[in-house]
């Protein structure tokens, strides 16, 4: 782990924090920790997304070709 992110060496850990300071403070480190853990899945699975193939089924048509593609439907259809 990073040591500039690592919340159980801040300097905030040996500070002389009062009870109710120091139960915020145990608070606070474990929500981060916790966003930390979520960053990280979803920086992962981001990363999965992006290496997938593009889906071929979806297809980004110019205007010419949408017109031929509606043109096509419609003789199809008659």
């Amino acid at each position: 782990m990073d040591k500039q992110l690592d919340l159980s060496t801040d300097w905030l850990a040996d500070a002389p924090l009062t009870p109710d300071q120091r139960r915020v403070w145990d608070i606070v480190r474990g929500e981060l920790i916790a966003a930390r853990g979520r960053i990280i899945d979803l920086d992962a699975r981001l990363k999965a997304v992006e290496l997938q193939p593009p889906d071929e089924s979806i297809a980004i048509l110019s205007r010419p070709e949408f017109n031929r593609e509606v043109a096509r439907m419609l003789a199809l259809d008659e």
